[in-house]
């Protein structure tokens, strides 16, 4: 016994069986037809604290570290706001040499060789973030942290 194949049929029969492709999971966020922020984006120099420097033209941030500074924490706010959203933002750690060059004590192995939190926080709260309730941060091992924790 023969059959014949209609191709026609066949065809149909493999276009059913491929999968269908998933759709996006993340769909593009609808074009944004606010304004633009006009000025340059950079520090709060009055939100700053004392051993944080801004130089060329609040693009880098530099920390003090003679006569024991290079103990303290440095914390810094951005000259902008944001309300909702999604934003990108990057961190370049330049140079970053260990307390024993900087003329201070060896730390233990067990102890960070730095500490670097960035992330979102109200205008009126803590510098240092993750030590208050009103802020979201990552730190340099990718912990995240929000509100105390």
């Amino acid at each position: 016994v023969e059959m014949q194949v209609d191709q026609e049929s066949v065809k149909e029969v493999e276009k059913e069986r491929e999968p269908e492709k998933p759709s996006e999971l993340e769909e593009d966020a609808p074009e944004d037809g606010r304004t633009r922020v006009t000025g340059s984006v950079g520090f709060n120099t009055e939100d700053t604290t004392l051993n944080a420097t801004p130089i060329s033209n609040d693009k880098l941030l530099l920390h003090m570290s003679d006569g024991g500074f290079q103990h303290l924490i440095a914390g810094v706010r951005g000259n902008v706001g944001i309300k909702a959203g999604r934003y990108m933002f990057e961190l370049v750690i330049l140079s970053n040499p260990p307390p024993s060059q900087q003329g201070g004590p060896v730390m233990s192995p067990m102890a960070p060789a730095q500490i670097v939190r960035v992330g979102f926080s109200t205008a009126g709260s803590s510098l240092f973030l993750g030590e208050s309730g009103d802020g979201v941060c990552f730190d340099a091992e990718g912990i995240y942290h929000h509100g105390k924790e």
